[in-house]
């Protein structure tokens, strides 16, 4: 979403413009001796959390004596201010946070920058009730490269009077390590990342509406039921890829024991495996148990899969060994309750040699076995490989049908495959017309049409598919704001047309036969018509009584009937065209996003609504507590402990999640 790197400097220009992460186990055990006066103490002895029995993909590899951080995240955090188009913010504040914000916005000069605010002296903003103070929270990747994004949670501080963040947007906000000091104040390390961005309070649920009825659907669900929507409080919100980190994070494999002989193989076979032009060296070795990585140019977009694939090299090499192993990973993927993601990577690892041995495995009875085999093949680029995943993406009774649609997505040398899938775009399934959508735009091609509609960091992203089926919108809550419009270039509003949405102050109407659409908006501070353009009329000059043509004020824009049509002009921002007419309404993504909700349950457009399911991560974020609240209220007098930068801050705890299910819609 960014166009700049979003360094220190280029942080502060950006400010002005926008303003707008397995515990040690320990088993102890005690028994009642029979006759004894009393129980018998014993510790059980050492265990060895390594697996029991030969696991073929996992003995002998790098991940059998080493870990990597793949899958780990580490939590981040700040404290920024929300500008807000209405008087829902507040002016509480604790004064060393108070501080904080005032040195951020300081420093990118934002009292120099036009908004909402302007003129308005910056010791002033914090007071604005069109300002709130929130906490940003987010789980910057571990490895994280320098410009990647990645999800922020922002959330008012914890007994403000804020009532909502619905419409804001985060001025630029330094994220780091955050921990409360002995003497009550905040404590943070270094800055890691910059937020900013339009919140995305959830546009589909009641804002603390208990008493709705009916109550509204959720219009993700595919099986159709009558599944509730939950209450939002309209005090927290998301920024999609709203946090940029501003350098590349160092990266480490570190083996569990000691060994510098181990270290020196896993480094070599890296380096083997992973020749890199532009990397001196991908693996190094700092010590017997430190071994620092840099990822190859071609694998820092998928760095989680190459972390893992790292952890499946095999680390023997003697005559005949990679033979025996590939040999005993097609028996290990009929077991039961095998990681067969990890069989996959071992056999990717292993190289071309691989092919000969996945190839008796394209035609397995046992479907699981097949889809594996063959996403491990696509990976070596084998084109037996890829015509066995496009079968499956063809059998319409295959559990892997869309992972099987998503695997073909991911990089490989087969460019025509992406045709091969557009007639998929067209069936009545939409989790497979969303995986397949997903795939073709990773691969690129014609029949997708997109377009970035608003400023650049307050915008999303329009895509027009062109396919027949059902009609379809897919909206976006991870990585990037998109709506997805399946069958777009046809889909029209009905007429007559009449729906308000009170959450965004737009009313969209039109009569049974007129040409266009009328929309309005109020103004969210005032209930106003917000003035969107001018027409000449021909009016009785006041002073001569003669009638005279005169450019009036008018409330109302036209727009086509066309669905694509009217989300360009209520997210596009307001503009003076050559006619001096003003067009676009600046709604930000959840307000537009609120639009369609409201049109799809007044049956104003013939189309259901997929909202994309949050990812594990945005839910962690969302249920996170609040570091504010743990800051010291200051005596008389006393401001509190300032922010004090700390080199030995304590880093939070680090999870680490087990690799094998297949790729799922939605993270």
């Amino acid at each position: 979403m960014f166009n700049r790197l979003l360094d220190s400097s280029a942080a502060r220009r950006s400010g002005r413009l926008l303003l707008a992460l397995a515990g040690a186990v320990a088993l102890t055990a005690a028994a009642a001796m029979p006759g004894c006066a009393k129980p018998i103490e014993y510790s059980a002895p050492p265990v060895d959390l390594r697996p029991q029995k030969a696991i073929p993909s996992y003995d002998d590899t790098i991940g059998y004596y080493a870990d990597t951080s793949a899958g780990a995240e580490t939590l981040i955090r700040g404290f920024g201010l929300v500008l807000l188009p209405g008087t829902t913010g507040c002016s509480e504040c604790p004064p060393s946070i108070r501080k904080i914000i005032y040195d951020q916005l300081n420093q990118m000069h934002a009292g120099e920058s036009a908004s909402v605010l302007s003129g308005v002296p910056l010791e002033k903003w914090i007071d604005d009730p069109k300002t709130a103070v929130v906490e940003v929270r987010g789980r910057m990747p571990n490895g994280a490269i320098k410009d990647q994004t990645f999800d922020v949670t922002v959330s008012a501080l914890p007994g403000t009077q804020t009532t909502s963040l619905e419409g804001g947007v985060l001025i630029t906000t330094e994220l780091s390590l955050w921990r409360r000091g002995i003497t009550g104040g905040l404590i943070h390390g270094e800055t890691f990342a910059f937020a900013a961005g339009s919140v995305f309070v959830n546009p589909f649920a009641e804002l603390n509406s208990p008493d709705t009825t009916p109550a509204p659907v959720d219009p993700s669900n595919a099986a159709g039921e009558e599944k509730p929507l939950p209450q939002v409080d309209p005090r927290i919100g998301t920024i999609l890829g709203g946090a940029r980190v501003i350098k590349d994070q160092p990266l480490f494999l570190t083996l569990r024991q000691a060994d510098y002989q181990i270290a020196q193989a896993c480094q070599d076979q890296i380096n083997t495996a992973f020749h890199a032009p532009e990397v001196h060296r991908v693996a190094h070795a700092r010590d017997a148990r430190i071994i620092e990585l840099t990822a190859p140019r071609a694998y820092r977009p998928q760095m989680d899969y190459w972390l893992r694939l790292i952890q499946q090299l095999y680390l023997r090499h003697e005559p005949g060994f990679a033979a025996q192993r590939m040999t005993e990973l097609a028996k290990e993927l009929t077991w039961p309750d095998c990681d067969r993601m990890r069989i996959a990577l071992s056999y990717i690892g292993i190289g071309k040699p691989a092919i000969s041995y996945l190839r008796t495995l394209y035609r397995d009875r046992n479907p699981s076995v097949v889809y594996y085999a063959a996403y491990a093949g696509l990976r070596l680029d084998d084109s037996l490989a890829m015509e066995t995943l496009y079968e499956i993406t063809q059998d319409k009774e295959s559990p892997y049908r869309v992972p099987a649609i998503l695997a073909l997505g991911e990089p490989h040398r087969f460019r025509n495959i992406g045709i091969r899938l557009a007639r998929l775009l067209s069936e009545e399934d939409p989790l497979v017309r969303i995986a397949a959508y997903q795939s073709i735009d990773r691969l690129g091609g014609e029949l997708i049409q997109s377009q970035w509609i608003g400023l650049d960091k307050l915008g999303f992203r329009l895509d027009v598919v062109r396919c027949d089926g059902p009609y379809l919108v897919f909206v976006t809550r991870i990585s990037e704001p998109r709506i997805v419009i399946f069958g777009g270039h046809r889909l029209k509003l009905m007429n007559p047309t009449m729906m308000a949405s009170k959450r965004t102050g737009v009313t969209i109407a039109a009569k049974a036969g007129d040409a266009d659409l009328s929309v309005f908006r109020a103004d969210p501070t005032t209930d106003k018509m917000v003035q969107v353009g001018y027409e000449t009329r021909s009016v009785i000059d006041e002073q001569t009584k003669l009638p005279v043509n005169r450019d009036v004020p008018t409330y109302v824009y036209k727009t086509g009937y066309l669905l694509a049509d009217l989300i360009r002009a209520l997210g596009s921002p307001p503009y003076r065209n050559e006619n001096r007419h003003i067009e676009g309404f600046g709604l930000n993504y959840a307000q537009v996003v609120h639009v369609l909700y409201q049109l799809s349950k007044t049956n104003q457009i013939p189309s259901d609504i997929y909202l994309q399911p949050l990812s594990r991560v945005d839910v962690e974020l969302a249920a996170e507590k609040s570091i504010a609240d743990q800051v010291r209220a200051p005596a008389d007098g006393d401001q509190g402990a300032g922010p004090t930068t700390r080199p030995d801050d304590d880093r939070p705890d680090i999870v680490i999640e087990a690799p094998g299910a297949p790729p799922k819609i939605g993270g």
